[in-house]
């Protein structure tokens, strides 16, 4: 048994997925989180649910929305889960009656009736349900509230008797008394559709919605719908197609090219009576029947003053106010992160891998009698390469913290809104701004989460600046070295690092956009999401999720390539190296010193560490620590010290936040860009843009007598 999970966006879809499937489906308090289907499965019931982007229509404009609608053209499931917000419900329904042309099993989540309650709104389940035609069932899904009735009415939806098929007239009637004589069973009646439900208790007889969607329109679905075989699906399909969607526009004019004409005289039948399109035309008859439904399945308190969140809005979104306040807010965080808490913790950690750790490994590796060679590798590649990573998990999980505190209070989607303006100068809109926040936790998430983005221009834009933002593996760069040199100040000495990014990447859009991008930007329309108290449970499991893919790579990609950078610093061109220096790993670096050396950072360590780099910017560190490796519980940040200073660790930590994306990351650049040159020529332009960055920082900051 295979279901769909729909709703529109913001809706708690993905929260409602990892309640039902004990999956950790990316989950946050506002548009565009899922890009792509989810499959798991219902624990309680074994059953395939499948979490889709979440659409307002079914008239996709997007590349995430289109694959919604391809999922639900296919027919290749069995039922239909739609998750509703008892909150925005006029909106929410719109969808809801435009699935309701698919005649197969749908049953109703009616979620946040919670927040529908605390604003004075009391949605009857029953009363909705019976106008609809489908179960619905209540629940609150951060919660877990009302999950087992959920679940107990999915089964019986799904393991009913569906008669396929749309009768009218006696046909219709007799669909109806053929489910209603059925004995010591309920029966549940879809429009034309006659569902047969497992039930013991009283028969629930009820219709779908016909909306009336006028004479024109009528007859033309009525001549579209043959050139569909699956009749659970010809409603549905025939919509779409009178709507216009391509690929289902494209089948059917292939197969039945006589049917252009009925599209085409349609819409200028609609249009000569003042009706833009199919689509619009549909939006309207059902808005028509949810404005008449909503005073007979909603009791709504009497108006009380202008809510709170209104009020701090008028705060956090004004353009004046809301984005000191946004950075003041960023440096808070980043002086939790990385001064007040973080640091003492990766101190701490860090003292533990270099001392006792290395000492006790060391100790008991000799006592067993183990190689020389071997020995070398645990403690001087695996320890030195993993652990110089590994100590930086304290300051990655709290920034975490913040950051899913941030999006499940609903304050980053203000963001996004306060940013449209300041985006609009570079070519972009403020959906742009969403991926961008996510490439902080990881840029290939950030690349995928453009196709959210309806404009190709402005999509492609989108994920060809985002590996400037400065994601968790390079943070662990950053927190090494401004650990190391920047003993004050190292919250704004973070904060700079970021904003170099984000400068960066949108002074790049604004030149894609003004060459070979060129293009106005979209508008951007958005539903502020409520603010809410996140959940500790929802607050701690974001956290963890966000920071266990760094954990799971130190001890597995991290782990391998530190063995393959040791092995590189132990062997030297005619078989074992006497010293590292000596090494293929030093050779390597010496051959691209000069390249660095005017940027501050011509050792041959920091090259090979930035070669490497490209691999997993965390690897950077890797490289580090086996390449200064100095034994005898000496720190990384020590042996640092010696071959950098301030300045010169600045201009390479501003390298290493712009030059080439990971390895990862451009894999996702190749698949989400149509065309590859684009991204081959932004790596270069990329590593150009880091180096005169780095050299203008570096060679100024000597003039104005900074130190060298």
């Amino acid at each position: 048994m295979r279901i769909l999970l729909i709703g529109q966006p913001n809706t708690g879809k993905t929260t409602l997925f990892n309640r039902l499937t004990g999956l950790q489906a990316a989950v946050g308090n506002w548009s565009g989180v899922t890009v792509e289907e989810t499959v798991g499965r219902i624990r309680r019931l074994g059953y395939a649910l499948v979490d889709l982007p979440g659409i307002y229509d079914l008239v996709p404009i997007s590349h995430d929305e289109a694959i919604t609608v391809r999922a639900l053209a296919s027919g290749a499931y069995d039922g239909i889960l739609n998750i509703v917000d008892a909150s925005q419900l006029r909106r929410n329904l719109q969808l809801t009656l435009a699935l309701l042309s698919i005649e197969r099993p749908i049953v109703v989540a009616l979620n946040m009736v919670d927040v529908a309650e605390a604003e004075g709104k009391a949605v009857d389940p029953e009363a909705l349900a019976d106008r609809l035609g489908v179960p619905v069932v209540p629940v609150v899904a951060r919660t877990g509230a009302g999950l087992d009735a959920l679940l107990e009415v999915l089964d019986e939806t799904m393991v009913g008797r569906a008669y396929a098929g749309r009768p009218a007239g006696e046909e219709r009637e007799a669909a109806f008394a053929e489910a209603a004589a059925v004995g010591g069973e309920s029966a549940h009646v879809s429009g034309g559709t006659a569902v047969l439900l497992k039930r013991s208790d009283a028969p629930v007889l009820r219709r779908r919605p016909e909306i009336d969607v006028g004479p024109k329109l009528e007859a033309a679905l009525q001549a579209v719908e043959p050139a569909f075989s699956d009749p659970t699906l010809r409603r549905f399909l025939a919509e779409r197609y009178l709507e216009g969607v391509p690929e289902i526009v494209n089948d059917v004019e292939r197969r039945r090219p006589a049917l252009r004409s009925v599209r085409e005289q349609l819409a200028s039948a609609l249009h000569a009576g003042g009706t833009e399109s199919v689509q619009a035309a549909l939006v309207e008859r059902r808005y028509a029947w949810i404005d008449a439904l909503i005073p007979a399945v909603v009791r709504q308190a009497a108006p009380r003053r202008r809510p709170a969140s209104e009020r701090i809005d008028d705060i956090v979104t004004h353009p004046m106010v809301g984005i000191p306040l946004f950075i003041a807010l960023m440096l808070f965080i980043f002086q939790w992160t990385f001064d007040w808490l973080g640091t003492p913790l990766s101190e701490a950690l860090d003292a533990f891998f270099s001392g006792p750790l290395t000492e006790a490994v060391g100790r008991g590796l000799e006592a067993i009698g183990a190689a020389p060679f071997f020995r070398a590798l645990i403690v001087e590649g695996i320890i030195a390469g993993v652990g110089a990573v590994l100590v930086f998990v304290p300051q990655i999980f709290i920034l975490f913290f913040f950051i899913s505190l941030l999006e499940d209070s609903g304050y980053l989607a203000r963001v996004a809104v306060l940013m449209d303006r300041l985006m609009d100068r570079f070519g972009l809109s403020g959906k742009a701004f969403i991926p961008l926040i996510i490439g902080f936790g990881c840029n290939v998430p950030g690349v995928m989460a453009a196709r959210t983005i309806e404009s190709s221009r402005e999509r492609w834009a989108t994920a060809l600046i985002t590996p400037f933002m400065s994601c968790s593996a390079r943070l662990v760069v950053y927190a090494l070295f401004v650990g190391a040199f920047f003993s004050r100040g190292q919250g704004l000495v973070m904060l700079s690092l970021y904003l170099v990014g984000i400068a960066m990447a949108l002074l790049t859009a604004r030149l894609l956009t003004r060459t070979v991008l060129r293009g106005a930007p979209s508008m951007y329309l958005v539903e502020l999401p409520p603010y809410r108290v996140p959940n500790v449970r929802t607050l701690l499991r974001g956290t963890w999720e966000k920071g266990k893919g760094f954990i799971i790579k130190a001890g597995t990609f991290i782990f391998g390539g530190s063995v393959v950078i040791w092995l590189l610093g132990a062997v030297g061109p005619h078989g074992t190296a006497a010293s590292i220096e000596e090494s293929v790993l030093a050779l390597l670096g010496r051959a691209l010193q000069p390249l660095f050396q005017p940027l501050g950072f011509g050792t041959w360590q920091a090259a090979v560490a930035l070669i490497t780099g490209f691999l997993a910017k965390e690897v950077v560190v890797a490289t580090l620590g086996i390449a200064f490796y100095a034994g005898e519980g000496t720190a990384l940040t020590a042996a640092l010290k010696s071959a950098f200073t301030p300045l010169s660790a600045y201009a390479f930590l501003v390298f290493v936040a712009l030059y080439v994306p990971c390895l990862a990351t451009t894999a996702a650049l190749f698949r989400e860009v149509p065309r590859r040159r684009w991204t081959v020529l932004m790596m270069g332009y990329s590593f150009a843009l880091a180096y005169v960055l780095a050299l203008v920082i570096y060679q100024g900051g000597r003039l104005l007598g900074m130190g060298g």
